[in-house]
């Protein structure tokens, strides 16, 4: 078995209106709690950190398993919604990944239909969409189109 390790560091001062950051090896960033929550909205937060990990968890995991098979492409897009929950203190109840495949060519009707497989099961591969397994609903609604 291999083990990656993985690092954060932070800090925070005051409450709902406070800020701070956050700091791994690839980023350095201000955070707040988002406006909609009555917070300061200045840099990122929580929420989006979790919606940008699985998106960039899934199209990694997409594009991984697409160059295994040797599925030339051009592109992997994403868009995303987390929907947050207040009851009994804040949740994420559910993420919609909206993910786009950019052929460079028109595929057959059963190539197209293998693709999609493919883009629905990327989920399951995909190690932060397991780490939120049984505790976030994730839907996958995929595109397929070509340049």
């Amino acid at each position: 078995m291999t083990s990656f390790t993985f690092h954060a560091k932070g800090s925070w001062h005051g409450s709902w209106t406070g800020q701070g950051e956050i700091h791994t090896q690839g980023f350095h960033e201000k955070i707040a709690i988002d406006k909609s929550m009555n917070g300061l909205g200045m840099g990122t937060n929580p929420d989006e950190l979790l919606l940008s990990a699985l998106c960039s968890c899934y199209m990694m995991t997409l594009g991984i398993r697409l160059n295994h098979d040797n599925i030339p492409y051009e592109n992997i897009q994403i868009n995303s919604k987390g929907i947050v929950k207040k009851k009994d203190g804040l949740h994420f109840e559910k993420i919609e990944l909206y993910p786009v495949l950019i052929l460079k060519e028109k595929p057959t009707e059963q190539f197209e239909k293998d693709l999609y497989e493919m883009m629905y099961h990327a989920e399951f591969d995909c190690m932060i969409a397991k780490a939120l397994k049984n505790n976030v609903t994730i839907s996958i609604n995929p595109e397929v189109t070509h340049i």
